[in-house]
């Protein structure tokens, strides 16, 4: 039988930083170029193939299936149908290309060598790609504009290079960690990474995940033996998935929590006090249908949300940037109950994996805990490039699992 090439899907996830760097948007393609130069280089669609990728995916693949029917269903029976189905469109195309884009992966078999040279060019990649930045981000953004062909560099979005710093450093920190055996020279990539966040970006998502990714790893490293980190942490998640609407709306009504915001100077300078003000009124929309929601997109549901808001006054809210309140607005309580199970499986994956696997599980972790926090202050939770990110990142966990089960 032809096996895949592994060398196929190792290039190009070597390639995402540079795919970042040009855009997030370009994250989206990297499991459809990995799926469709795997397929035209194997026979993976044989039949006997099909079988055994649908039965070790079973468990996957059912859950996808429950929540795309699930958000079929959702998606007709709420007022916002036109919108609601867009999105679903989009997602309903995703998932299947990601499922289909694990299931390569999981045919992928290389030796640790290989391993540690893919993880090696990830993070010269993710180091180059960070110095890029930071050379255009204090020169107009002279390349951007070369790729670009934007003929004023003054007119370049600088949240196009915001996001793509995220992604580049957590894709960077997580390669670092996964790395079995660092060298002196490994640790050249987290220090560029910092410099790109404080000195190539103005996004303090970037800037607070150059801070928490390695506080993270310290802090797990210290807690992995103690048994009531496996009990804290869930509790904490769970309670503010359950709470959050309401602990929103208490706290923007006492009032001093604005003050606290607006009293710190690096906070301020980030528009938190924005961003609290949005989670205020979408809680308050949360509260009006807790039980449904408003379907996927409910920001569109309403016209003039922040009417009459003292920080948000005739701004368009596109998104609540907080999966958890995104997740509420849109999908109600029946989505954040999916959204707990999701948690809790990946949770005991990760406590399963602590014994057998402590650095796959350390990195797991620690992209766990980043994505939670990228989500919760950034990106809206559907968008096809974030959700394609995550999938990469599972991708190269997989990876590096498949020879350590071998060891």
């Amino acid at each position: 039988m032809n096996k895949i090439s592994p060398y196929i899907v190792a290039s190009t996830l070597a390639l995402c930083p540079l795919a970042a760097l040009h855009g997030k948007i370009c994250i989206t393609y990297v499991p459809v170029m990995t799926l469709l130069l795997a397929l035209f280089s194997s026979n993976i669609v044989s039949s006997q193939n099909i079988k055994q990728a649908l039965y070790k995916f079973r468990f996957l693949i059912f859950g996808i299936l429950i929540f795309l029917s699930f958000l079929f269903v959702h998606t007709h029976f709420i007022a916002n149908h036109y919108v609601a189905t867009l999105r679903f469109n989009k997602l309903v195309t995703l998932f299947p290309i990601a499922l289909f884009f694990l299931i390569i992966v999981n045919h992928i078999k290389l030796p640790q060598e290989q391993i540690s040279k893919l993880l090696n060019g990830i993070m010269i990649l993710c180091a180059l790609s960070a110095i890029l930045i930071i050379i255009q981000y204090n020169t107009q953004m002279f390349y951007y504009a070369w790729i670009h062909n934007i003929e004023n560099p003054s007119k370049i979005p600088q949240a196009e290079y915001n996001s793509s710093s995220v992604l580049i450093i957590m894709m960077g920190y997580i390669s670092f960690l996964l790395q079995p055996k660092k060298h002196i020279y490994h640790f050249a990539t987290p220090i560029v990474l910092t410099v790109l966040a404080f000195i190539g970006s103005e996004s303090q998502t970037a800037q607070m995940l150059a801070v928490l990714i390695p506080l993270t790893y310290l802090f797990i490293n210290f807690a992995h033996n103690r048994q009531w980190i496996y009990l804290a942490i869930p509790s904490v998640l769970l309670f503010l998935m359950l709470a959050k609407p309401f602990l929103i709306i208490w706290l923007y009504e006492s009032g001093s929590f604005q003050d606290l915001l607006l009293s710190n100077n690096f906070l301020k300078s980030g528009y938190a006090i924005y961003r609290f003000d949005i989670w205020y009124l979408i809680s308050q929309k949360i509260i009006e249908a807790p039980f449904w929601g408003y379907g996927l997109n409910g920001t569109e549901t309403f016209n003039n949300l922040a009417e009459g808001s003292p920080y948000n006054d005739g701004k368009t809210i596109s998104h609540p940037h907080d999966y958890i309140l995104q997740t509420w607005l849109d999908l109600g309580l029946i989505g954040i109950l999916f959204l707990i199970l999701i948690k809790v499986f990946l949770f005991q994956l990760i406590s399963k994996l602590g014994k057998s696997h402590r650095q796959c599980a350390i990195s797991s972790a620690v992209l766990f805990i980043a994505v939670v926090f990228v989500s919760s202050v950034s990106y809206d939770m559907w968008q096809g490039f974030w959700l394609s990110f995550i999938f990469i990142m599972t991708a190269l966990h997989m990876i590096v699992l498949q020879e350590n089960k071998k060891n």
